[in-house]
């Protein structure tokens, strides 16, 4: 049976039907890429965007807060975070480079003598998560800004299973800036085969 035959009803049933098939798209989770602006500290890592298999993106929180004036309530948004905390699963390789990757985000921080580093040396300037549609097309780009590490999972290796070994590290980040790409601004681009995948926003400086 075709849904899209032309001589079916035109009723408002009918039509809305054809819009759904014809217009409605989703978004892969697995369509995404992150990449780090690396330090000179970290440019040790070999990190690769493939590393990385899941990311939660934060957002904007508010909470709720009012006044009285006599028996009445006036209500309103609040901003209520403490900079932007986010969580990224990375799987590790044959040779430690999650592991590795670790060690130096924590040298960021702490020397091997127990001092700690600045606050200008702790810093990534920015780690970067690119959204893209199944043909390539950028979607959107967070750029978190002024980030550092905060902690990773510790790793369990066992002979009773034959699970990989993940981390799961978590990064804070003074704000974030959502760059929106050509799959949002139109819809109906295609991408030339030659194109790739950029992950940089378009604004975003070389």
């Amino acid at each position: 049976m075709n849904l899209f035959n032309e001589n079916r009803s035109q009723g408002p049933v009918t039509n809305a039907t054809r819009s759904f098939f014809t217009r409605k798209t989703i978004q892969r989770s697995y369509n995404f890429l992150v990449r780090f602006d690396l330090s000179n500290s970290l440019q040790g890592s070999n990190l690769s965007e493939y590393h990385a298999v899941s990311v939660e993106l934060p957002n904007y929180e508010f909470k709720k807060e009012e006044y009285r004036i006599g028996s009445f309530i006036k209500s309103f948004p609040v901003l209520d975070h403490n900079g932007f905390e986010f969580t990224m699963k990375f799987e590790e390789d044959d040779i430690g480079t999650i592991s590795n990757l670790i060690d130096n985000l924590t040298r960021l921080i702490i020397k091997p003598n127990g001092y700690y580093n600045s606050i200008a040396e702790s810093v990534i300037d920015n780690i970067i998560v690119s959204v893209h549609r199944s043909d390539g097309v950028n979607v959107c780009t967070y750029v978190f800004n002024n980030c550092f590490y905060l902690k990773s999972s510790t790793p369990t290796y066992s002979y009773d299973t034959n699970e990989k070994i993940v981390y799961d590290i978590t990064f804070n980040a003074d704000h974030f800036v959502k760059h929106y790409g050509k799959a949002h601004w139109d819809p109906n681009y295609d991408s030339p085969e030659q194109e790739g995948i950029d992950t940089r926003p378009p604004e975003y400086p070389e």
